[in-house]
């Protein structure tokens, strides 16, 4: 990986939510890529596995579901 100019080293792009475009983002640029988890959008694994560095609202919905739901 190039090094980022002006000292910029990550993309920030929360509304993106489209897993291909993210891995095609994620291969093409000099930045490190940053996104957000959570409903609506993919989570954890599913972000790194295209190649997201940091996570924003990276919270376990699935757990958090199973806790809930387990609730009795």
């Amino acid at each position: 990986m190039g090094s980022a100019v002006d000292g910029v080293e990550d993309l920030f792009v929360p509304g993106l939510l489209d897993l291909d475009a993210l891995a095609t983002l994620t291969e093409r640029s000099l930045l490190l890529v940053n996104a957000k988890a959570g409903p609506g959008g993919s989570g954890v694994k599913e972000l790194a596995a295209v190649g997201v560095r940091r996570i924003w609202g990276a919270l376990d919905y699935d757990a958090l579901d199973s806790l809930v739901v387990g609730r009795g």
